[in-house]
């Protein structure tokens, strides 16, 4: 369990926040401040794994009272103003959202804490689908089809999830020895492929195309 808190000195923020992590099993948001000095005496006696910090606050610049915290947990910045990402990032934050933050970005982030505290393991990710923050085991993606703005993960046993995601978004969080992208619109696990050519991929009863970009990539891995 990912122990939190959040900082903000909006309560509308704080709300979104509250509600975004109660639909997180792995994540316990433990309080809310609206001030760097409550927070800061919170975290003298109860040490957290999370914070999560709204930068320009009038108690003062987030980074800063970030940077000047003696015992420094991960950090997520949460602001409506993109031009701090970089001062963000020099205090190595996990992720930066820009307000408003949607459901399926947060999930994003939160999955790049629970991937820093377990060693990215690879075993399990989280998407947002049918309205709920979901974990879904690894070993069991077949393939991942990309639908505009959405994706659908395809699963053993015919099971299926549609989240609003990119390839580009849910490939930098799987294993490159055990998913390719082998098309602009498919990435596959490879453990599931059943015959492959220049053209076509089977996966159960499923045919995956190539695309023409793909194609020297994918017979070299997989098909010579």
């Amino acid at each position: 369990m990912i122990t939190a808190i959040a900082i903000d000195d909006e309560p509308l923020s704080l709300k979104v926040i509250s509600a975004y992590c109660a639909s997180i099993s792995e994540i316990s948001l433990l309080h809310t401040y609206q001030s760097h000095a409550e927070a800061e005496r919170f975290l003298r006696k109860r040490p957290v794994d999370l914070i999560f910090l709204d930068i320009n606050m009038p108690s003062g610049n987030g980074v800063d009272f970030y940077r000047n915290l003696v015992s420094k947990p991960l950090v997520i910045f949460t602001t409506a103003f993109a031009e701090y990402a970089v001062h963000a990032f020099e205090v190595e934050a996990i992720d930066y959202l820009v307000k408003p933050i949607s459901p399926e970005r947060f999930a994003l982030a939160v999955q790049k804490v629970i991937n820093t505290k377990n060693g990215v393991s690879g075993e399990s990710i989280f998407v947002r689908a049918d309205s709920k923050t979901v974990r879904v085991n690894v070993a069991e993606i077949l393939f991942i089809e990309s639908l505009g703005d959405y994706l659908k993960i395809n699963l053993t046993n015919n099971r299926k999830l549609v989240t609003r995601m990119t390839l580009k978004n849910i490939l930098s969080y799987l294993q490159p020895d055990q998913f390719m992208q082998v098309h602009r619109s498919f990435i596959v696990q490879t453990k599931f492929i059943r015959s492959v050519s220049s053209r076509m991929i089977e996966i159960e009863d499923q045919r995956i195309p190539v695309g023409e970009s793909f194609k020297e990539t994918v017979m070299d891995k997989l098909g010579r």
